[in-house]
């Protein structure tokens, strides 16, 4: 008995870059790059995703755990491998579903459909992408809101984004909302700054909202960008995707058998 895995991967590649997962099993390219499984970008979004990779049920509930080990690979244009920071990803024993991720978050495990949430169950990941200017080393920078996902408006429980120097000002983060658990489809949201002393500074203004299409099924992909302090009205339409899985996925546009279904709504 196999697994079906679906993999999504939020990665900044320049053009002519390839996005590869590269992992311990032979079906990821044994750690070799070049033998990776490619990733197909989603248009009009930073996604890449593949589908129906086929992974044994032995092998996820076995005892060698580095055999579950993977990560995403940049391969540049002119030469090259960037390989994620961090630790190595590890596939949790789930059931057939999707895998999301952003490039480089090694450290945070992937956000999946388990077995109490299965890929027709209502659900979404929220990747976070936000510009803050206004912190000092040490400081963090929340996503707050509404629902429990993002820590019911207690800014010790959001969803802490992440930069680096390389990309500051710029901060990312992801998270899984459960429809179930957050209880409805639209929620309310803010960025908060978390100072070293442990002062919250909230940004000024009306709350940030948002709506999911949760009733359609599948797993939908919101990217939401926002500027620390600028009016939620000034960001923008938010990019989303819907994630399907079928026995033969494919992507739209009439691509192969095996890839995975990434709609732009």
């Amino acid at each position: 008995m196999a697994c079906e895995l679906h993999f999504a991967v939020d990665a900044d590649a320049r053009e002519g870059d390839e996005v590869r997962l590269v992992g311990a099993l032979p079906q990821f390219g044994s750690w070799n790059p070049p033998h990776g499984v490619v990733m197909k970008s989603v248009p009009e979004s930073p996604l890449f995703t593949c589908g129906a990779l086929c992974v044994p049920r032995s092998v996820l509930d076995g005892d060698v755990e580095e055999a579950l080990e993977f990560k995403f690979v940049i391969l540049r244009r002119g030469g090259g491998v960037r390989w994620e920071a961090g630790p190595n990803r590890r596939l949790a024993a789930v059931s057939s579903g999707w895998v999301v991720a952003r490039f480089g978050s090694t450290a945070c495990a992937p956000l999946h459909n388990g077995p109490e949430r299965p890929l027709h169950s209502p659900g979404a990941v929220l990747l976070f992408r936000a510009i803050c200017a206004d912190t000092l080393p040490g400081e963090t920078l929340q996503v707050v809101g509404s629902c429990p996902s993002l820590g019911a408006w207690d800014p010790s429980r959001g969803v802490t984004l992440s930069t680096s120097p390389e990309h500051f000002p710029e901060w990312r983060g992801t998270v899984r909302l459960d429809a179930i658990a957050d209880g409805a489809s639209d929620f309310y949201w803010k960025l908060a700054i978390c100072r070293a002393g442990g002062e919250v500074e909230w940004e000024q203004g009306a709350d940030r909202s948002t709506v999911l299409g949760l009733e359609h099924g599948g797993l939908e992909v919101r990217i939401l960008s926002a500027h620390f302090g600028a009016s939620p009205a000034s960001t923008g339409a938010p990019c989303s995707l819907r994630l399907h899985a079928s026995p033969a996925p494919r992507l739209l546009g009439g691509m192969g058998r095996g890839e995975a279904l990434g709609k732009a709504l």
